[in-house]
C-alpha cells in the first residue's frame, strides 16, 4: 500500500480528475483513506479478513479540471484548499496561449529546466526558527476569513423527490480552514527572501479561501 511510504512527505498527483470519474463506491473509499491519512492514521480492511493499520500523515497537491466544482459531498471541501487558475469566461489567456505556441519543439529542454528548479526548491532546508510568527492583526484577519469560508462551504441537503430540505443546514467551525490557510501563509512567506506577511500573500490566501467555497451549481 502506498500510504505508509508517504509519511511526512508531499504526495503530488498530476490529475485528480481520474479519481472524480471513479464509481461512487470506489471514490468514497479513496476519500475515506485520504481523510484518515490527513488525520494521521489509516485502517484498511481487506476481503481475506486482514485488517491493516497505518500511521501516516502527509500533504497532497494535485491538479484537477472544473469537474471538481460538480462534487456534491463535503469530503473534499473539509480538507482540500482550491486555487482556481482561470476566472470566468472573460479571462484573457492570450499571453499563456502565445507562450505555449512558442514552446513547441522545446519541451525536452523545458522539462529538464523545471526538474532542476524543482530539485533546487525541494533541497532547501527550513529550520523551525526560520518559520515566522503571525502577528495579532494577521491572526484576526485570518479568523474572520476562516469564519466566512466555513459558512460559505456549509452543506444543505435537499430531498428532491419531495422538494423539501432533508435537515437544517450546518457548517463547520472555522478551525480547520484557519489551520490550512495559516500553513499556506507560512509557505508563501518562506518563499520570500525575508519572510513577511504582506498584502501580496494576503491576496493569494484570500483568493484560495474564496475558490475553496465554489461548490456545485443547482438549477
Amino acid at each position: 500500500m502506498l500510504i505508509p511510504k508517504l509519511h511526512r512527505k508531499t504526495f503530488v498527483l498530476k490529475d485528480f480528475t481520474e479519481v472524480l470519474n471513479m464509481p461512487r463506491m470506489q471514490k468514497d473509499e479513496v476519500y475515506s483513506i485520504l481523510r484518515g491519512a490527513f488525520d494521521g492514521e489509516v485502517t484498511k480492511p481487506f476481503g481475506n479478513g486482514v485488517m491493516r493499520h497505518y500511521k501516516s500523515k502527509f500533504s497532497m497537491i494535485t491538479g484537477v479540471t472544473h469537474l471538481i466544482f460538480a462534487e456534491q459531498g463535503a469530503s473534499l471541501g473539509e480538507r482540500f484548499l482550491i486555487y482556481h487558475v482561470f476566472k470566468g469566461v472573460d479571462y484573457n489567456a492570450d499571453d499563456i496561449i502565445m507562450a505555449a505556441i512558442n514552446n513547441v519543439g522545446h519541451e525536452s529542454g523545458m522539462k529538464e529546466d523545471l526538474s532542476a528548479i524543482a530539485h533546487q526548491f525541494l533541497n532547501v532546508r527550513i529550520l523551525p526558527e526560520d518559520v515566522p510568527e503571525l502577528d495579532r492583526e494577521t491572526q484576526v484577519r485570518l479568523i474572520a476569513l476562516s469564519q466566512v469560508v466555513s459558512r460559505l462551504r456549509g452543506t444543505v441537503d435537499k430531498d428532491y423527490s419531495r422538494d423539501v430540505l432533508s435537515c437544517r443546514g450546518q457548517y463547520e467551525i472555522g478551525t480547520r480552514p484557519a489551520k490550512q490557510l495559516k500553513k499556506l501563509m507560512l509557505g508563501l512567506a518562506l518563499l520570500k527572501d525575508e519572510p513577511v506577511f504582506d498584502e501580496e500573500i494576503w491576496r493569494v490566501v484570500r483568493q484560495v479561501a474564496m475558490d475553496t467555497c465554489n461548490g456545485p451549481s443547482r438549477s
